[in-house]
């Protein structure tokens, strides 16, 4: 149940915008609490939080060099470049 799910990673080569427009939003309507798009074509990181019935409310885009926390381990951090490679 989305209750169980502590963090959902998509990753993404070829399906980015299936991703982005389709899944994503569907992830936020089940009430996910935070997900994680991992573009390959682009070699990026997404991070989408506060889920809502219109989308997650906060999406912010780590660069490399930066670092991530998880909503569902405060204090736990993970480098931007080590999701990437």
């Amino acid at each position: 149940t989305p209750e169980d799910v502590l963090l959902l990673v998509e990753v993404s080569d070829s399906s980015r915008d299936v991703d982005r427009l389709w899944k994503i939003p569907l992830y936020a309507r089940a009430a996910i609490q935070e997900v994680w798009l991992v573009d390959l074509s682009d070699d990026t990181l997404t991070v989408y939080r506060d889920p809502s019935a219109d989308g997650h409310r906060t999406i912010r885009a780590p660069r490399r060099g930066e670092w991530v926390g998880l909503l569902a381990s405060p204090g736990r951090e993970i480098a931007v470049a080590d999701v990437l490679d």
